[in-house]
């Protein structure tokens, strides 16, 4: 299954066409390690996000994924599970699990991202989840939010940056001097800004009747994990217009009269062509 950046989800639920895939929400912090190569998540709060989204830490339906509870490294499915979650539990700080990593001798790659958790160089994670029940916020602070009532939990990925606020140590949280008013309004005004850019750029305006257009393939392919090949795809499956703008894009500037334009339109069908055949 593909996971749909946030932003994109946010974009087409606004719309009145969010998909039935699923998202990501970057969103865990560490709390520390307990023995050997396990470290304590709390996988989600229920706290506003920089991106103004909130998940109920309540609405967790967890069954399907304690069947295969793997740990990815940055939502990247195609790639072996650098871990897996040996205990899930609710409690007053929202969804919380425990990772074990794999050893050296069975991935290296995830023995590096242990030992980075272990130096506290990386203290975060995300959760992938399939939206159940939502509503688009009501809050004047956040225009556009997203309040998650119910939801899935698909996988959970470390990765380095969060988009929750609160996804820091325990320790680190314990050296901040600025007090939870000030947090708060720093917070708002930061929401505000991010969603103000986000939405000049994704959301289509209500005074316009043509689709939105998407962004680049070089900005798209950022939001995905793994190598060029696979992300390329992930990009596709994700945004099935995209390949048909680009070659709407060659046709309106591709000059027919030379042979250079004539060969670009070409490449471009084909290339067209070969993405609808690879992608199903």
């Amino acid at each position: 299954m593909t996971l749909l950046d946030i932003s994109e989800f946010r974009r087409l639920a606004r719309e009145g066409a969010a998909p039935r895939g699923g998202i990501t929400a970057l969103s865990a912090r560490s709390i520390g390690s307990l023995t050997g190569r396990i470290v304590r998540f709390v996988f989600s709060d229920g706290s506003i996000d920089r991106m103004g989204d909130t998940i109920d830490p309540s609405g967790w339906e967890t069954d399907a994924y304690l069947k295969n509870p793997v740990v990815l490294w940055a939502h990247d499915a195609l790639a072996p599970p650098i871990g897996r979650t040996v205990n899930l539990f609710t409690d007053g700080r929202g969804l919380v699990g425990d990772i074990e990593f794999a050893k050296a001798e069975e991935y290296a790659f995830a023995d590096t991202i242990f030992r980075l958790v272990s130096a506290k160089f990386l203290n975060a994670g995300s959760v992938g989840f399939l939206p159940i029940k939502y509503s688009l916020s009501k809050d004047k602070d956040r225009p556009g939010g997203i309040d998650f009532h119910r939801q899935e939990l698909l996988e959970f990925s470390m990765c380095p940056v969060p988009a929750n606020a609160n996804a820091l140590l325990v320790q680190a949280q314990a050296n901040r001097t600025i007090s939870a008013r000030e947090a708060t309004m720093l917070r708002t005004k930061s929401v505000q800004r991010r969603r103000a850019a986000r939405l000049s750029k994704l959301a289509p305006s209500p005074s316009r009747r043509a689709p939105s257009r998407l962004p680049s393939r070089a900005v798209l392919l950022q939001r995905f994990a793994g190598t060029l090949a696979s992300r390329d795809r992930q990009v596709d499956l994700a945004y099935p217009g995209l390949a048909a703008q680009e070659l709407a894009d060659v046709r309106a500037t591709a000059d027919t009269n030379t042979e250079a334009g004539r060969r670009a339109l070409i490449d471009a069908l084909a290339e067209f062509e070969q993405r609808k055949v690879r992608n199903g």
